[in-house]
This record gives structure tokens, C-alpha cells and sequence, in this order.
């Protein structure tokens, strides 16, 4: 099954897709910095300096997703598994390979995962 997604340029050649459920996330992250977290944080600021930092902290958190997909996405290029794309969606992102990897491939891959939360 193809998500339905558009592509908004590529890395590493690989091509960089966006879900329509991530602008849903977008949305809801600088909702809720811009009118909750922020103005308890730093107060007396406008309101637009709110709306605007609350998008560009969405924009990072999207921008660290992709880069950790973009490291998935390097170690496959390096067993010579080929990425036929990265999407960002709802839950964050995911790299889709063009063939399965092997056991040993797999778990490096994964460490990646691993390493980061330690």
C-alpha cells in the first residue's frame, strides 16, 4: 500500500516524502507551545512571538526525526540496502527499504535506535 504523500526534496538521494497527518502534528505541536507552554515559560511576550517560536521548536523536533531516519538511512547505504524513500507522517518517520535486510544487517540497523535512548 503507497501513502499518499508529497515529496519535498532528497538526501543522501534518497526522496524526503511528507504525510498529510504530519501538518496535523505540526499544527497541534505549535498550538500547544504557542498557547500553553511558552507563555508560562517566558512571559510577556506577543502573542506572535509565541505562534512563531512554537512553529520553528515543531519545525526541530521534525527536522531531529529526519535526521534520525536519514542515520537509518546511511547505515542501510552502507549494506547496500537500497532506501526507496523517507516519509514523515503522524508518529514521525520511517525509511522504506527495497528488500529485507539480513539478521547481522538488521541488528545494526536497529542499534541506532538503541544508542540513542542510552
Amino acid at each position: 500500500m503507497q501513502m499518499r504523500s508529497w515529496e519535498i526534496g532528497r538526501a543522501l538521494g534518497i526522496p524526503i516524502r511528507i504525510h498529510p497527518s504530519w501538518f496535523l502534528v505540526f499544527l497541534l505541536a505549535t498550538w500547544t507551545l504557542s498557547t500553553d507552554y511558552l507563555p508560562e515559560t517566558l512571559p510577556g511576550l506577543s502573542p506572535g512571538r509565541y505562534w512563531v517560536m512554537g512553529a520553528v521548536a515543531a519545525a526541530l523536533l521534525f527536522l531531529s526525526v529526519l535526521l534520525h531516519e536519514l542515520g537509518h538511512s546511511y547505515v542501510a547505504l552502507y549494506y547496500r540496502i537500497p532506501i526507496e524513500q523517507i516519509t514523515l507522517f503522524l508518529f514521525g518517520g520511517v525509511a522504506r527499504a527495497r528488500r529485507a535486510p539480513s539478521p547481522r544487517q538488521s541488528f545494526s540497523l536497529r542499534s541506532l535506535d538503541r544508542s540513542s535512548v542510552s
